[in-house]
């Protein structure tokens, strides 16, 4: 599953850029919660998840309310609560090193 390959990628970002204000938020979409936790907890894994409920009609709400069709799905939103990005994983370095550099969002 690609999301779980990208999550020792976001948890070496997360420690590279935390320090100067990257904050990640995962959304664990397993319908085992205890699956996500185990696994979050092998790697390591130092940043917040939030836990979608395991019964059905929840899951549907959650799935119309974030929008997310594919994982993993990133987006990168600035201090000022505006979204920034909606981007691939292979391009996140570049676009937190860019928000990092001008937080305001300006390039």
């Amino acid at each position: 599953m690609p999301c779980r390959e990208r999550l020792p990628q976001f948890e070496a970002l997360y420690k590279k850029w935390h320090k100067d204000g990257l904050e990640i938020i995962g959304i664990n979409f397993d319908e085992k919660g205890e699956t996500g936790q185990k696994l979050c907890k092998s790697i390591g894994q130092t940043y917040p998840q939030v836990w979608v409920p395991s019964d059905q009609t929840t899951r549907v709400l959650w799935g119309k309310a974030s929008d997310i069709g594919s994982l993993p799905r990133v987006l990168l939103i600035d201090r000022a609560g505006i979204l920034r990005a909606d981007c691939h994983a292979d391009q996140l370095e570049q676009e937190i090193a860019k928000l990092i550099k001008h937080p305001e969002g300006g390039r």
